[in-house]
């Protein structure tokens, strides 16, 4: 006997879409179980090649280690006397007198905080924006260039941390 369906069956089992919403749920269930279990091992792969690493320590942070204040005086009496040596030049421009000028007067500025006992690591970024300041109004420092005396400056930090 052969069975044959009539269009009122056919067209009933497609209208109760029992069959396809059925097919599609599981196939989203299959689909994001797997994508899971991929990620899953991804990550666990990533973090089993990564190497251990110490722990980051706060207190063993090394920070700038500034000379002894009798060394740091030393390095600002040599520093000073380069430059009162390059300034004793008569055919200095008025560029470099301006910055030798200046460069002198931080070094005098950063001996007397020396002297008044402040705090080593503020010295002479202090002394550095105190004769920038003064740069305008003085009739000789006018002439230098900021840049040139920030080179003499951030030549000196390096003579005054501890090796």
């Amino acid at each position: 006997m052969k069975r044959t369906t009539t269009t009122i069956h056919t067209s009933a089992t497609i209208k109760s879409g029992v069959l396809p919403s059925q097919f599609f749920m599981v196939l989203s269930i299959v689909c994001c179980g797997l994508f899971s279990m991929t990620a899953v091992d991804m990550s666990a792969q990533a973090i089993s090649t990564t190497a251990p690493a110490d722990p980051i320590s706060t207190e063993d942070y090394p920070g700038t280690k500034w000379m002894s204040p009798a060394d740091y005086a030393s390095v600002l009496s040599t520093e000073q006397s380069n430059t009162a040596t390059k300034l004793a030049n008569p055919n200095l421009g008025q560029v470099e007198l301006g910055l030798y000028t200046g460069y002198a007067r931080m070094i005098t500025y950063m001996q007397d905080d020396l002297n008044n006992h402040s705090a080593i690591g503020e010295i002479a970024f202090k002394s550095y924006k105190r004769v920038v300041s003064e740069t305008p109004a003085d009739p000789i420092l006018k002439h230098m260039y900021p840049k040139d005396f920030q080179i003499l400056y951030d030549a000196l930090l390096p003579k005054l941390i501890r090796s």
